[in-house]
């Protein structure tokens, strides 16, 4: 048994060392590669050092590839590419030391390496934990875009401010960014593919469609696998860990935490190791093992002290404090807030029920008003029915007219004149054998109305003693109207609530109260 566990020991050291030197060979063509194509893009020489495991190893590659580098635009992309990849490590001071130097000759470098500088400047801001810096790099860096850059490199761009609105809370517009980088791919996948469709999962996660970046971030992982990108890996391990931690599946949380927490360990990646030993404290909180929380929170700081400078977190002492706190006080608490909380909706409840009572009881006493308002319209509608004289005038010393009124009312009430929707002043002075200018003043001073208004209120009057009179039933309020001279139906309704402010139509369902009142 001992030594099956030997041999089993010993071909694992055997796999490991096999594997690293094949790793190690494959970084040798990539950087034999890099230096015999002097590529001024940061793609591939962050392909290279994402590899490396170590502060030590990323030092060597770095004075390999300074040696050979001939043109200056590579060498200075290759400083920026290492001086973010020993920032992962924790070497910030070093990283700004390097971007310090690049900046102080910033207006005299290339439009490529101005651009990869912001980009670079922008990283390892995000990884400092200043977001706001990090978007106002990776715009600049984009606004420099021009059409002498290569499509990759536009989409890598891009996709690195898709990155820090998703850090900076802004899920929506990063969403929007990534689909603008989709359109850009023209249908063909290409080295940006898989990194562009992780970002979008990520920015799924943040919208809420947890399902949907599940899916892609597990899909994903198998692809990963093979392509050998530990970055990659560790970070889709943490963001699905974050998903089923916001879904409350602590058990696989903890499973994917766990795993990309290894990986952290292996790769020697102390963001990582910071966000993971957060994460899990997070974790640990929520399931309200506050022992285990603090001893995350605790590693988490330690490791932060060291790469930035800072007090301890708002958070790691939250939980200190917590942690102190006795389970039952906490349960206490959580029951005293259940009861306000119902207490809360009782009083809301409450106030809703008065607000609805109170409303209902306005419209009701409205609805009074306005059917009391309505009896009164009714009962001065009805006594001018009773006791109306269409020749009372108002000014009896226009003696001058009497001859031509008691024509005029002769034509219009005996003949029915007012029966003719074509009767105009016209036609009237043309049948009394006057003008018109005349007939108007003489029905002005006897009426003290115009000729239009003082019509219309021979036909409404005489509507409404037909619109009270049962015999007149088997018509139609537009009969009616016809009836009396007036042709269109809107007409009639708008003249007969200007008169009298009731509609024809309650004006004759309301005809009973009008029989008893003219009884």
């Amino acid at each position: 048994m001992r030594k099956k566990k030997i041999t089993t020991i010993f071909l694992i050291l055997i796999s490991f060392i096999v594997f690293n030197r094949l790793e190690a060979q494959n970084i040798s063509e990539e950087i034999k590669s890099i230096i015999s194509k002097q590529p001024e893009d940061s793609y591939y020489y962050t392909f290279v050092y994402r590899k490396l495991e170590s502060t030590k190893r990323a030092d060597s590659v770095f004075v390999l590839l300074d040696k050979k580098l001939t043109t200056e635009n590579a060498r200075l992309i290759n400083q920026l590419s290492y001086a973010t990849a020993i920032n992962k490590f924790g070497e910030n001071s070093k990283s700004l030391k390097i971007l310090e130097d690049i900046n102080s000759k910033f207006n005299s470098l290339s439009i490529i390496v101005k651009i990869e500088y912001l980009s670079a400047n922008g990283f390892i801001s995000l990884q400092n934990q200043n977001p706001p810096q990090a978007l106002k790099n990776f715009q600049k860096a984009i606004d420099l875009l021009d059409s002498t850059i290569k499509p990759e490199i536009y989409q890598s761009k891009y996709m690195n401010l898709g990155s820090a609105l998703n850090a900076n809370k802004r899920p929506e517009e990063a969403m929007k960014v990534y689909n603008k980088v989709l359109q850009m791919e023209n249908g063909e996948g290409n080295r940006n593919s898989l990194y562009l469709r992780l970002n979008i999962a990520l920015t799924n996660s943040d919208l809420g469609n947890y399902e949907k970046a599940k899916f892609f971030f597990k899909e994903s992982l198998q692809i990963l696998k093979n392509e050998n990108d530990a970055f990659a890996e560790i970070r889709t391990y943490g963001n699905l860990g974050d998903i089923y931690l916001k879904q409350d599946s602590f058990k696989e949380a903890n499973r994917c935490y766990m795993e990309g927490l290894k990986l952290a360990i292996r790769s020697n990646s102390v963001l990582d190791l910071i966000w993971f030993y957060g994460s899990m404290g997070a974790m640990y909180y929520k399931t309200g093992n506050f022992k285990l929380a603090y001893e995350q929170l605790y590693k988490s700081d330690s490791v932060k002290k060291n790469y930035i400078t800072k007090d301890v977190s708002e958070k790691l002492i939250e939980m200190e404090m917590q942690n102190k706190i006795k389970e039952e006080k906490l349960k206490k608490e959580f029951s005293e807030q259940l009861l306000k909380s119902e207490q809360i909706k009782k009083t809301i409840l409450i106030i809703f029920f008065i607000f609805v009572l109170i409303t209902c009881v306005f419209l009701i006493r409205q609805l009074s008003i306005l059917k009391q308002k309505n009896k009164v319209l009714l009962e001065k509608s009805l006594q001018s029915i009773k006791s109306v004289n269409i020749l009372k005038t108002k000014n009896t010393s226009n003696d001058v007219y009497t001859d031509l009124i008691v024509s005029l009312n002769d034509i219009i009430f005996n003949e029915k004149a007012y029966t003719n929707s074509d009767l105009t002043l016209d036609k009237l002075a043309k049948q009394l054998k006057t003008n018109r200018t005349y007939l108007s003043e003489a029905i002005n001073n006897t009426f003290n109305v115009s000729f239009s208004q003082w019509i219309n209120n021979i036909r409404i009057e005489e509507a409404k003693k037909m619109l009270t009179a049962k015999e007149f039933d088997i018509f139609s309020i537009e009969g009616i109207a016809n009836m009396v001279g007036v042709s269109s139906i809107s007409a009639f309704n708008s003249n007969f609530k200007k008169i009298t402010g009731l509609t024809p139509s309650y004006f004759r369902k309301n005809r009973d109260l009008a029989n008893n009142f003219s009884e």
